[in-house]
């Protein structure tokens, strides 16, 4: 069973360690009426606090100088709230860009917005992002405690990868393969926090072998068979067909940055190993019930 064993309260820590996330959370609670039970934090800054969690330390991972947030909204309504007071600065494909606390926020409306199940279309542009699966991570989002900030939803380890996989997917059609260095610091989470995998021999002894008792492999296959059971199958057909459209022969070096720190051949195919299994688990068809437990 995975466990993702870890910290999840971090109230006792500097505050300018999670900068700059805390000034930006701090200038939306102050400045609007949204509360912070409508806060996701997605993106690169999801990915640094999970990192914590697992007491990993952040500096080896890239850097980036704007910050993600989803919003779970009923109506545009509350989001039209952001205008009045900070500068809007573009809508991408992925989200709309304000600048607030002086920095680039990307700002992902879900929810009552929803024109169409994982889709928002914004309006006076006409951009469409896609939000599929927002709804249910939102629902599953780990609690953390920040200095400056209290409790506030982040994007749980599982449905960080789900999102991962669908902005990968969707970035490189344009060769833009980023989202794969995210993808491979997932995967060492879960040989951090279940790498010795006693329990594989007790539960899932026929997945250890059918993987030639390779435990790595092995639990990449079963984390993408329980992300295939955490969608309905509306989500999942349409994730493995945009997953399966990709090749990660393209992408190997980027999953090995995430997996590993040695960069050779052989670290990239090892890395590119995992994907693959992961994305064969996510595709097979005889999907178990794998219980994830999060405990604080």
């Amino acid at each position: 069973m995975f466990t993702y064993k870890r910290n999840l309260n971090f109230s006792g820590s500097d505050p300018v360690m999670f900068e700059p996330l805390v000034s930006v959370i701090g200038s939306l609670i102050a400045e609007t009426s949204i509360t912070p039970d409508q806060f996701m934090i997605v993106g690169a800054e999801a990915r640094n606090l999970l990192h914590r969690s697992f007491n990993l330390p952040v500096g080896d991972l890239s850097t980036t100088h704007d910050v993600d947030v989803a919003l779970a909204m009923l109506s545009w309504d509350g989001f039209n709230q952001l205008t009045p007071v900070y500068k809007r600065m573009a809508s991408t494909k992925s989200a709309i860009r304000f600048n607030i606390a002086r920095v680039p926020v990307d700002v992902i409306p879900f929810g009552g917005v929803e024109t169409d199940k994982g889709i928002v279309e914004v309006p006076g542009d006409g951009h469409l992002i896609n939000v599929l699966g927002y709804t249910d991570a939102f629902a599953a989002a780990d609690a953390f405690v920040l200095p400056g900030v209290g409790n506030l939803k982040v994007v749980a380890p599982w449905y960080y990868v789900i999102l991962k996989l669908e902005a990968l997917a969707d970035r490189s059609q344009n060769f833009n393969y980023k989202d794969a260095q995210d993808i491979g610091t997932a995967l060492f989470w879960l040989e951090t926090s279940e790498g010795d995998a006693a329990w594989l021999y007790e539960q899932d002894l026929d997945a250890l072998i059918a993987n030639d008792l390779k435990v790595d492999i092995t639990l990449a296959h079963l984390f993408g068979e329980h992300l295939a059971g955490l969608l309905d199958t509306h989500q999942h057909q349409r994730l493995l067909e945009k997953v399966l459209r990709v090749d990660a022969r393209d992408f190997s070096s980027e999953l090995r940055r995430g997996l590993f720190r040695t960069n050779t051949s052989a670290k990239n195919d090892a890395a590119r190993e995992r994907y693959e299994a992961l994305v064969r688990g996510l595709a097979d068809p005889r999907i178990r019930n794998i219980r994830i437990s999060r405990q604080p």
